[in-house]
């Protein structure tokens, strides 16, 4: 089955499932308004996520673990020191992020695996996206949301992603 508005169905069959993050399917997101406002401005955003990954990236021991794709999508660098993942509303400093710098319309993996580890320049959080979970959250220091997104479970073939020009 292929969804109507997906990019492998507009260009001929690509498998973007084969597909790094952000490559083919950038641009693609359905309008159910499934990004959320937030109460914080900035340009960090929740580019793309995967549940339930089987079919896609696969970390360097070969596991395919759930992901997340943060963008700056701002002109200027970012530090990502003092921000957090999180999956759950009533713990919102999760997972710290690495001391890395984003610059502009840069982009880094995370793997949402559960290792709680950096290695060789891979970035694994504390926590995985369970099948109860409903929200994926990035929030600062004071535990202000900065951009959050309801986690939309797939048949764990498919990513979800924002739209290159959607700067919200």
């Amino acid at each position: 089955v292929c969804p109507a508005m997906s990019p492998a169905c507009r260009s001929g069959g690509v498998d973007r499932v084969s597909l790094p993050p952000g490559q083919e399917n950038a641009g693609e997101w359905s309008a159910t308004g499934l990004f959320q406002d937030t109460e914080v401005t900035t340009d960090l955003k929740i580019n793309e996520y995967m549940a339930e990954n089987k079919y896609s990236l696969a970390d360097a021991e070969g596991e395919r673990n759930d992901w997340v794709e943060i963008r700056n999508d701002g002109s200027e660098a970012i530090d990502l020191k003092g921000y957090y993942l999180t999956d759950d509303p009533d713990t919102p400093r999760k997972w710290a992020m690495p001391a890395v710098t984003l610059e502009s319309n840069q982009v880094i993996l995370i793997w949402l695996s559960g290792k709680d580890k950096i290695v060789e320049g891979e970035y694994h959080a504390s926590f995985s996206l369970g099948t109860d979970d409903t929200k994926l959250m990035i929030v600062n220091e004071s535990a202000k949301t900065v951009d959050e997104v309801d986690i939309e479970h797939l048949d764990g073939a498919m990513s979800k992603g924002r739209s290159a020009e959607d700067k919200s």
